[in-house]
């Protein structure tokens, strides 16, 4: 403990005793000023004395203090990592360590008073009351360096409110009263905050002139304290690599104001201005992110951010984020770290994604690497168990799990056939054609599939096992893409969705039929879309996906809880019928590699690719995980066709601790089935069956086609001729006699 916080220990008391009879003359003082500029002295005195019961106690030993580093946990209250280091706060004891450039700097450019004024600026306290008045917010955020001080440690949020200005004002007082201006500075000097620099948060002036500068705080020139001026009046609008002119500017103006208060001769301000301040900045190199780079800083970080806004408790996400890695904050989320480390491992070190390299367009010394992104999803709850935006965050920052893209076929299943199945445009055995269709003129839009044939009359079934685009186009066409979208608003994927970190998603202009196989501006991303088909899972419920499961500050008051939301967006039929054909995506469609490593298991899921093979899907499922894959290249290269299997690689990877060969998709009372004849949709008849033509199909109560197949089959199936109408007519195999089917020609055509 130093001497300079045992000191204040001694304090504390007396602070407390004081408090209890000068606050309300201090909240008076700064009442006052209120009431001069509404003329009600009497509201602004009783409002004066509300805030004032409503103020934190000004602890002298707080504001000494380090920040307190935000912690993050998973959902067994695992530590799983935080913002910041405590490396990255370096403090200071005493202004002997500090060049007297630098203090006069920030007194010449914030405070000009500071050493005269009782903690407040009357006139900045009168100029707010009359912002609030006349425009209902406040404009300028001028307060002295001891409100500044007190707004750092006790109110970071940074909000501009009339009753904020009032109780920074009363804490200042009671600062100036027991803390001396040399302590009030090196409080100040010490939780000033310099935005991000290079991948680091920047806290305290020590550890922003060692970091930017490369230089101890006892040996800056006048340009370079000025500098280190500029940054905390505006970190984002000030920095000095995303905004060189503007921190240029605003640097010269304080090397001014240092001229005009005399604590620079003429000839130092002329030097100054000629020194080339940002050429002189250091580029350390790239921090040792710490665990989870991906998840912590590209995901947790802005949605909590974001989620303390909507609650109040900051003014806006930047200085939400700003804020947050210190502000000692406890965040608990959905994480299991045993299987965040698994995924993180996978896409690390599957061999895979290895030798998939390609050579990068725009820099052809480097190479562009097949990256990918993942996220599980837990059917029943709706959290997020996993996610990882790359490989390794140190060659690719870009967070490839809540990037929105174009999501080609796999849109298909919750765009076009289930929407058409619940609604009862279509069952699973009606036929659909895969022709050469032009769907519009102007601009044409006539899709194929990627080898260039059509297959005539399909069923939905296999139009979806097999991934057809006509069919798809045709579907979405018959429901219109106003109501499949409609269905994707109940999925949460509403026009104007965001991804999960805040990018751009779905838009009006999306709502067309290009979208039925994945043709959109901006697409989904990969949770997005995970989380959408946990619906399929959940006998047609959608439960919203979340990663933060609650938030509390550094005494465990509750911040924030999660209240995610539920609702039924298909029928229970509908979802086990989709889910009985994208089974057979797995089994025998364009998922074969997956059935292929767990003939036992039963998975539902479905593949993606979009134009040119540029990103590779697979969304998969079990009755409890939903886990999806992106694969592509940073530069819309086109995937080769020997790692195309590698989406299903990583799946298998993932999933396979969480694999339950006991799991079953329960099939719902609504739910029954039927011998149906696959080329024409129809009931099957005898030479249906015979000629092999016979299948079992499922449909919700009700729907099962009522007309027998008319067709005669020969068994080389080259054409069909009209069956004469005496032939007997075969009942649908939930009404067939069991003793009357015949087990050699329908083997395992058993009623579920």
């Amino acid at each position: 403990m130093t001497k300079r916080y045992k000191h204040r220990q001694k304090r504390r008391s007396k602070v407390v005793r004081w408090q209890k009879g000068m606050r309300f003359v201090s909240s008076i003082v700064a009442g006052v000023c209120v009431s001069t500029a509404l003329f009600l002295i009497g509201a602004a005195g009783g409002y004066s004395y509300v805030a004032a019961h409503h103020l934190p106690t000004l602890d002298v030993n707080r504001l000494a203090s380090q920040p307190h580093i935000t912690e993050v946990y998973d959902r067994n209250g695992k530590w799983l990592g935080n913002f910041a280091r405590s490396e990255d706060f370096e403090s200071i004891h005493s202004l002997q360590e500090v060049s007297p450039l630098l203090v006069q700097a920030y007194v010449d450019a914030e405070d000009k008073t500071f050493f005269k004024n009782p903690g407040i600026a009357p006139l900045s306290l009168l100029r707010a009351c009359y912002q609030d008045v006349v425009w209902h917010h406040i404009v300028s955020g001028a307060s002295t360096i001891t409100q500044q001080t007190i707004k750092l440690v006790y109110f970071p949020e940074q909000q501009r409110t009339l009753e904020r200005k009032l109780e920074e004002a009363v804490l200042a007082i009671e600062a100036n009263h027991f803390l001396s201006k040399q302590e009030i500075l090196i409080d100040y000097l010490n939780h000033v905050y310099f935005g991000k620099y290079d991948g680091k948060q920047i806290y305290g002036v020590k550890a922003a002139a060692h970091i930017m500068l490369g230089k101890s705080l006892q040996n800056l020139t006048p340009a370079e304290a000025a500098f280190l001026a500029t940054i905390p009046n505006n970190p984002s609008e000030f920095h000095p690599i995303q905004h060189p002119h503007a921190t240029l500017t605003r640097c010269h103006w304080i090397l001014g104001e240092m001229y005009r208060c005399g604590t620079l001769s003429k000839a130092e301000y002329q030097q100054a201005l000629n020194e080339p301040i940002l050429k002189e900045l250091k580029h350390p190199n790239m921090p040792l992110f710490g665990n989870h780079p991906y998840l912590m800083l590209d995901d947790i970080q802005p949605l909590v951010a974001q989620l303390l806004v909507d609650h109040g408790l900051y003014a806006n996400r930047e200085s939400a984020i700003n804020a947050l890695p210190f502000s000692g904050l406890r965040i608990y989320t959905t994480v299991d770290a045993h299987l965040q480390n698994r995924l993180e491992d996978i896409l690390a070190n599957n061999p895979s994604l290895s030798n998939c390299n390609l050579p990068n367009p725009v820099h052809p010394q480097q190479y562009d690497l097949l990256e990918a992104g993942m996220t599980l999803i837990d059917n029943h709850s709706g959290g997020i168990l996993a996610m990882s935006g790359g490989r390794d965050y140190r060659d690719d920052q870009i967070d490839h799990a809540n990037l929105a893209r174009q999501p080609g076929s796999a849109i298909k299943p919750i765009l076009d056939y289930a929407p058409a199945i619940d609604c009862g445009q279509l069952t699973a055995a009606s036929i659909l054609s895969d022709r050469p269709t032009i769907f519009s003129k102007k601009p044409l839009f006539a899709p194929k599939d990627d080898d260039g044939k059509f297959r005539g009359d399909v069923s939905v079934r296999e139009a979806l096992i097999h991934s057809f685009n006509v069919p798809a186009v045709e579907t979405l066409q018959k429901i219109s893409p106003q109501l499949g979208f409609a269905y994707l608003e109940r999925l949460g994927l509403p026009i104007g969705a965001q991804t999960l970190t805040g990018g751009s998603s779905l838009v009006e202009k999306d709502v067309q039929l290009a979208s039925a196989i994945g043709g959109m501006t901006h697409g989904l991303s990969v949770t997005q879309l995970t989380d959408a088909y946990t619906a399929l899972a959940n006998q047609g419920i959608w439960r919203q996906a979340y990663l933060i499961e609650k938030i509390t500050d550094a005494n465990g008051h509750l911040l924030y809880q999660a209240k995610p939301v539920s609702r039924r967006v298909f029928r229970p039929s509908t979802a086990f019928i989709v889910t009985s054909m994208l089974e057979d995506v797995v089994k025998r469609g364009t998922g074969w590699h997956i059935h292929q490593t767990y003939p036992h298991i039963n998975i539902a899921g479905k593949t993606g690719t979009t134009d040119n093979e540029e990103n590779g899907w697979f969304i998969g499922y079990t009755p409890d995980y939903t886990l999806g894959v992106w694969t592509g290249y940073n530069h819309n290269q086109s995937i080769p066709m020997r790692v195309y299997q590698t989406k299903m690689k990583l799946w298998e990877a993932m999933m396979k601790p969480l694999l339950n060969a006991q799991a079953n998709f329960p099939v719902p009372e609504t739910v029954t089935s039927a011998l149906i004849c696959k080329d024409t949709g129809e009931l099957a008849n005898l030479q249906c069956l015979m000629t092999h033509r016979a299948v079992k199909e499922y449909f919700e109560r009700g729907s099962v086609p009522d007309k027998i197949c008319s067709r005669i089959h020969s068994p080389i199936q080259t054409e069909s001729k009209q069956i004469p109408s005496n032939l007997p007519v075969p009942l649908p195999d939930d009404l067939w006699p069991e003793a009357s089917q015949p087990p050699d020609l329908i083997p395992g055509l058993t009623q579920p």
